[in-house]
């Protein structure tokens, strides 16, 4: 068998990856769903939808060496009349990719609401309940 030059350079890669070379440093982009959760990754962060509550990370989704995160971004709740402007309090989102999955939880920074652990999965649907 005769491999080109060209070839090469992406036959190394793709068997570095299967056997387990270097993860993923961010989450790939584009929609991310499951149970009580939904994201739209994007090069700046994702907006966030929960059950009753939305909200973004609002740094691009890099990963450390071990795949994890933590991230900032704000939480809004959505229950009840809408507010204008929208009451958005800061939180940290944290978990972990492999880009086959996504484990997302969050915390408010002011010591109210938390959630999570919620799993995500590329182009996969959003299945969030809606309160308003």
């Amino acid at each position: 068998m005769v491999i080109r030059k060209g070839a090469r350079a992406l036959i190394v890669p793709a068997f570095a990856l299967a056997c387990g070379g270097s993860p993923i440093d961010r989450v790939p982009e584009g929609t991310w769903g499951g149970e009580h959760v939904g994201l739209l990754v994007g090069p700046a962060g994702a907006a966030v939808d929960l059950d009753c509550a939305h909200g973004e990370i609002t740094a691009p989704m890099r990963l450390d060496p071990d795949g994890g995160f933590s991230l900032p971004g704000y939480y809004v709740r959505d229950v009840g009349p809408g507010e204008v402007p929208e009451d958005r309090r800061a939180a940290t989102y944290s978990g972990r990719s492999d880009g086959q999955s996504l484990t997302l939880s969050f915390a408010v920074a002011d010591g109210g609401d938390s959630g999570g652990p919620f799993t995500a999965f590329p182009g996969a649907p959003a299945q969030v309940q809606e309160c308003r």
